[in-house]
């Protein structure tokens, strides 16, 4: 995982599958995980990588026992600015499909801290997606020829 994240420069899911992951039981899931993903959050030269934790097969594993949302917590609470609840919820047919994976984090939010839970909830993706939002607009301006918008180096 750490080789794919030294290599890509954009937002993005690490899943690192195991062998028959779609019938593996919580239990079975590697233990090391969270050390993976800490270890990755720690090195100064992976901060351009963030992890949005809003996939709601990875919301199951961490509400699924009392441990899995106290180490989650502990993760969240010491580094909170590399973590985001954003919008991975594979084609949700609704709002409400949405917001449930949202509710399932029930046991995760009452547990951080008042600065991590802001900045997981709403502020890191506020904070990333208007940076990026703002980088495209000035490269569109700085590339793009005239008023009919054409980019300069795209093959016509």
């Amino acid at each position: 995982m750490r080789e794919a994240a030294q290599r890509n420069n954009s937002l993005g899911r690490g899943v690192y599958p195991v062998e028959d992951a779609a019938s593996a039981g919580v239990t079975e899931r590697n233990p090391r995980h969270l050390r993976i993903v800490e270890d990755i959050v720690r090195d100064p030269t992976l901060e351009h990588v963030y992890f949005d934790i809003s996939w709601d097969e990875l919301a199951k594993y961490i509400v699924s026992t009392p441990e899995g949302v106290k180490y989650t917590a502990r993760l969240l609470n010491r580094y909170p600015d590399r973590f985001l609840f954003g919008i991975d919820n594979v084609a949700p047919t609704s709002a409400e499909s949405h917001f449930k994976v949202y509710e399932l984090y029930s046991p995760l939010w009452k547990t951080l801290t008042p600065e991590a839970s802001e900045k997981v909830r709403k502020g890191n993706y506020e904070r990333l997606f208007d940076t990026a939002r703002n980088r495209v607009r000035a490269w569109e301006e700085a590339n793009l020829n005239g008023s009919s918008k054409e980019c300069a180096h795209c093959p016509r």
